[in-house]
Formats: structure tokens, C-alpha cells, sequence
């Protein structure tokens, strides 16, 4: 629906990145991102209108995700964007970047247009990371703790 690669894609990518990791000491993170409800809007609940709003996503994270880093679709609606040669510090960055440049958009709904935002878990490889999977896990964990607080953005 959407050109983006799938699960299996993202597997294959971290894997082969994790690689790099453990050979080179190569900076690798991982961030999951799903739209999230913005002020007193609400996101779609019908099919149509998530669809929509998913391949409106798609192409918003595609533009501004840098050509070096790889974007799947992980589930419908889930998003992975395994950032290349990127330390913690700098994913962090790039997830302020990539929310900013989303969030100033309008997103196509079966009911108008409207804004949303974004809830982004993000993992980078260090002493605690003992494998591509483990990567996936961490970032998971840490986009269930979103919202936690008012924070769309958590680092693990």
C-alpha cells in the first residue's frame, strides 16, 4: 500500500546493521513511531479513514527520514525507521526533527483534514543491547511508555 518494506525487511536491515555494530562499534538506533491524537482531535477509527491517514504518514516519514536510514512498516499503523551511524544523542535529534516536520502537516481523513502527532520509542545499540531482536524490544517497550507524563518521545 505504501512501498515501504516490511517486517521482514526491518529484521533483515537491523540484523545486517547490528553487524556493523558489533565489527565496526557503528552507532545504530531504532525508532518505532505511530500517529498519535493531537489536542482535542481524534484519530480515525474507521478503516478508510485510517488508511488514509497511513499512507499520508507513510510519504510524511519518508520525506523527512534522511536517505541513509531505512523506513518499514513494522504493523498496520507502526512504523520502524532504523537510523544508520546514529548514536543515541543524534536519535533523539532526529525524532525532534522528524515530530516537527509532521506535525506542522495536515493529514487527509475520511471526515477532512486534520493535524496529529507522533509517539516515537527509541533504542540504541549499547552494553544492554545483545541483538537485532532485543533492539526491537527495547524500542517497543519504550513506545508503551509514551504518552506517560505528556511525553510523545521516549529513549531507552
Amino acid at each position: 500500500m505504501t512501498g515501504l518494506g516490511n517486517r521482514l525487511a526491518l529484521m533483515h536491515t537491523l540484523q545486517e546493521e547490528y553487524g556493523y555494530f558489533q565489527r565496526e562499534q557503528r552507532p545504530l538506533s531504532l525508532a518505532l513511531i505511530r500517529a498519535a491524537a493531537t489536542g482535542r482531535e481524534e484519530l480515525p477509527t474507521d478503516h478508510a479513514g485510517m488508511q488514509l491517514l497511513t499512507r499520508h504518514l507513510a510519504g510524511a516519514l519518508s520525506r523527512s527520514a534522511r536517505r541513509a536510514d531505512a523506513l518499514c512498516r513494522r504493523d498496520d499503523g507502526l512504523f520502524a525507521l532504523v537510523l544508520r551511524e546514529t548514536d543515541a544523542t543524534k536519535a533523539m535529534q532526529a525524532a525532534r526533527r522528524i515530530q516537527g516536520a509532521v506535525t506542522r502537516e495536515l493529514f487527509a481523513t475520511a471526515t477532512g483534514k486534520q493535524k496529529i502527532d507522533l509517539a516515537m520509542g527509541l533504542a540504541s545499540c549499547g552494553a544492554t543491547v545483545a541483538s537485532a531482536e532485543n533492539l526491537v524490544d527495547t524500542a517497543l517497550d519504550a513506545l508503551g511508555r509514551t504518552g506517560v507524563g505528556g511525553k510523545l518521545i521516549i529513549a531507552a
